[in-house]
């Protein structure tokens, strides 16, 4: 059985870095903890909740399907994302993009779940 294709369009809290070389030496040295936190802090509380909240789903859609369902996370403001937002007239975010035709984009996990079931 193949698993189901997912893809989770949304806004993803992004932070900065240096080249891998500067990066493994900053985290080695323990600088970059201080920058990431502070970067991640400037984010609106609602941001940041919504960005738990979605994080939370996502492993529970893990657990519940496991191997059954692969699933991709597309920044809401990379090219990629733009390209799939506009193509699948998603709006609203975070927007499941299941098996590249169905498109749900609420915050109702029963709903999604029926969504991917139809397609396992």
């Amino acid at each position: 059985m193949q698993p189901v294709h997912v893809d989770v369009i949304t806004q993803v809290l992004t932070t900065y870095s240096h080249c891998k070389r500067c990066e493994l030496f900053c985290n080695l040295m323990g600088i970059n903890r201080g920058i990431h936190s502070r970067e991640i802090n400037e984010y609106p509380e609602e941001v940041k909740d919504e960005f738990l909240r979605l994080s939370d789903w996502i492993r529970e859609l893990m657990r519940l399907y496991k191997h059954r369902i692969l699933l991709r996370a597309i920044d809401a403001q990379s090219p990629l994302g733009v390209l799939k937002s506009l193509w699948h007239r998603a709006w609203g975010y975070p927007a499941f993009i299941v098996e590249g035709r169905d498109k749900y984009a609420e915050w109702d996990p029963e709903k999604l779940e029926a969504l991917i079931d139809r397609h396992l």
